[in-house]
């Protein structure tokens, strides 16, 4: 009886709980309209932008640009690179000690690592020019970007699932070893996974943003072309992760809203039963 009261209880809290933080969401979009209204923004930047079209003129300019450099070499110094990288760990001796031969062939990684460097950044020079042709704010430029956005929110759920993974593996360790009711367990996973992924998600907004910068200069944009759209794709990227963790945060709620409903009300009736059959 006394499990049952305590499962009962439980059962309540998660569906208070999570009663709440549906309130919580409602009251705040009502009391920040302009939040909301450069939220809206954001997601109409997501849907509508796809970046200035290019004509055939520009593109061909822009492959004739990629297409200059040479490739093939820039490939052959990296083969080289690698069978001199491979030499010289093969020659080190025990604790890393490097004789003579072993000098020698630190040498010949480091010239052919001078030479591959000296290669890939022409060929990132290059590249650049390419695209200070076509503009930031191209539909080329703006590709680039949701491509770059796409890879670290998919790198952020990565690790929010691996982490959910063990937490359930740890948890559930330590609730067997407690006694611990699968109500619980199950409430504190889902907690678990709530912040999981909220850490994943901005985890893969800061590095976005980070190697935004890099895009934008790639691009030899002007301080006030990069700036726009350094904000532009902020407010874009914010109104998105935004959306798709209240959407996540409403089916997490949902979902213990739901068991929690239906657990209290099987164990009310089993109750009101035990309690029938006693009298």
């Amino acid at each position: 009886m006394a499990d049952r009261d305590r499962q009962v209880f439980q059962a309540d809290d998660m569906h208070r709980a999570s009663t709440v933080m549906i309130k919580i969401g409602v009251e705040t979009v009502k009391k920040n309209p302009l939040k909301v209204g450069a939220y809206i923004v954001g997601i109409l930047i997501c849907l509508l932008f796809n970046g200035w079209k290019i004509d055939d003129s520009q593109r061909n300019a822009y492959q004739q640009r990629i297409d200059s450099f040479d490739y093939v070499k820039l490939q052959e110094a990296g083969i080289i690179l690698d069978r001199a990288t491979n030499d010289y760990q093969d020659s080190r001796g025990f604790f890393f000690s490097c004789d003579a031969i072993c000098s020698m062939k630190k040498e010949e990684m480091e010239e052919a690592k001078l030479r591959y460097n000296t290669l890939a950044a022409e060929e990132e020079r290059n590249r650049s020019e390419g695209k200070s042709q076509l503009g930031l704010f191209s539909e080329v430029g703006v590709a680039e970007t949701r491509e770059l956005f796409w890879l670290r929110f998919a790198q952020g759920k990565g690790f929010a699932t691996r982490q959910t993974k063990w937490d359930a593996l740890f948890m559930g360790i330590g609730a067997m070893g407690r006694d611990e009711s699968i109500v619980s367990y199950l409430f504190r996973l889902l907690m678990s996974m709530a912040f999981n992924f909220t850490i994943g998600v901005i985890g893969a907004a800061v590095t976005f943003l980070f190697n935004l910068v890099s895009v934008i200069r790639s691009y030899q944009a002007s301080i006030i072309v990069g700036f726009t759209f350094f904000a532009l794709s902020a407010l874009a990227m914010i109104a998105f992760l935004a959306t798709w963790l209240i959407g996540f945060y409403l089916a997490t709620a949902g979902a213990v809203y739901v068991g929690a409903k239906v657990l209290a009300t099987n164990l009310r009736i089993q109750n009101n039963s035990d309690h029938r059959r006693v009298r």
